[in-house]
C-alpha cells in the first residue's frame, strides 16, 4: 500500500488546491487586475497584453498551492506502508493540504491586503451602519440610573 498511499496523496495535493482556488478566481482575478493598473506609473502607456500581470499573479498562486502542498505531504505524510489506516492516511493528507492552501493563499490575501490604500479602511470605519440615517442621532447604549428612576412611572422625585 505505500506505493498507492503516495500516488493517492500526491493526487490529493494537486486536485485540492486546485478547487480551492478555482473558487477564488471569480473574485481574484478583477482584484488583480486593479491592483495592477493601480501600480502602473501614470506616464507608462497601457500594455497591449493588460492581464499579463493578473495572469502571472494567478499562476504564481496556483504554483505556491500545489507545491507548498505537495511539499508539506511528502514531509510529514505517512511512509509507514501497510501499517496505516484509510481513514488517518486520509485525515493526514487532507489536513497537510489545507495547511498548504492556507499558507499560500494566506500569503497572497496579506499582500493584496498591505496594498489597500488606507482612506478606504478608513471610510469602511465611519460607514453609517445599515438602516440608520446618516446624521440620526442614536440614543445611549446605557442609561443612567437616574434617567432609569424618571422614565419609570409613579417614580418619586
Amino acid at each position: 500500500m505505500s506505493e498507492l498511499t503516495l500516488v493517492l496523496s500526491l493526487l490529493i495535493a494537486v486536485i485540492v488546491p486546485r478547487l480551492a482556488l478555482r473558487y477564488l478566481q471569480p473574485i481574484l482575478m478583477p482584484t488583480l487586475q486593479r491592483m495592477c493598473e493601480q501600480t502602473r506609473s501614470p506616464g507608462e502607456p497601457h500594455a497591449a497584453d493588460a492581464n499579463s500581470g493578473p495572469e502571472f499573479w494567478w499562476r504564481v498562486l496556483n504554483v505556491l498551492a500545489i507545491s507548498g502542498s505537495m511539499l508539506l505531504v511528502l514531509t510529514f505524510g505517512y511512509n509507514d506502508g501497510w501499517a496505516v489506516s484509510l481513514n488517518d492516511f486520509l485525515r493526514r493528507t487532507l489536513w497537510l493540504v489545507t495547511m498548504g492552501v492556507f499558507i499560500s493563499v494566506g500569503t497572497v490575501a496579506s499582500q493584496i491586503w498591505s496594498r489597500i490604500p488606507r482612506t478606504t479602511a478608513a471610510r469602511s470605519a465611519t460607514a453609517v451602519p445599515v438602516g440608520h440615517a446618516a446624521g440620526a442621532v442614536t440614543p445611549p447604549a446605557v442609561a443612567s440610573p437616574q434617567a432609569v428612576a424618571q422614565a419609570l412611572p409613579g417614580a418619586a422625585s
